[in-house]
């Protein structure tokens, strides 16, 4: 993997810290989903140890819809705000694992790229990547593992939020937007900066 010259060690660092933030979103949406089944902890980590993120959100969509609750309800739209989010970074950090980092061929810019793993055009997908990036993916993260723990306390007691219960700090925008859009596709830079 490669990083922008100017900022290897920060974007390493960063990398590193985003890594270890994305372990603890996993244990949070694991939480999430088995205060839904509604079972003791044993047999929910039994039977749902080691859900990934995305299928822990589809088990507590599908587990809300099963139980009739509406998709209006604060806890849900609270729910599917974190999970969109955690879609976006989980995108991105599919991505970034697969496919690494490369450095734009003037070294101004580090992207990843499925370039090499791309059999047409249309399924190009590339974005931009930096230290800064990846620092507000990690905020995000965390914001979202401390209301999916929080919001779980809720679920466990079978009570929904009321609007006027949710925190003005839960109304702020997310730090880190997720750009799915292909950045004139040019073949990456097959060798690596110095650090």
């Amino acid at each position: 993997m490669c990083a922008a010259v100017a900022d290897a060690d920060n974007y390493y660092k960063s990398l590193g810290r985003f890594v270890h933030t994305y372990a603890t979103v996993e244990i949070a949406a694991q939480v999430i989903l088995w205060v839904h089944i509604r079972v003791d902890m044993d047999t929910a980590k039994a039977l749902l140890g080691g859900t990934r993120v995305r299928d822990a959100m589809s088990k507590v969509k599908r587990i809300r819809e099963a139980m009739r609750i509406a998709e209006t309800s604060p806890t849900s739209k609270l729910l599917e705000n974190i999970f969109s989010q955690l879609a976006d970074i989980t995108s991105a950090r599919d991505d970034i694992f697969h496919y690494g980092a490369w450095v734009d061929p003037d070294g101004t810019q580090a992207r990843v790229s499925n370039w090499r793993h791309a059999y047409s055009e249309t399924k190009l997908r590339e974005f931009r990547i930096s230290a800064e990036a990846l620092n507000d993916m990690t905020a995000d993260l965390e914001t979202c593992a401390n209301r999916l723990i929080a919001l779980s306390e809720i679920v466990a007691k079978m009570r929904d939020l009321r609007p006027e219960d949710v925190p003005d700090e839960w109304k702020q925008p997310w730090r880190y937007k997720f750009s799915s859009q292909v950045i004139h596709p040019k073949r990456p830079s097959d060798t690596c900066p110095k650090s």
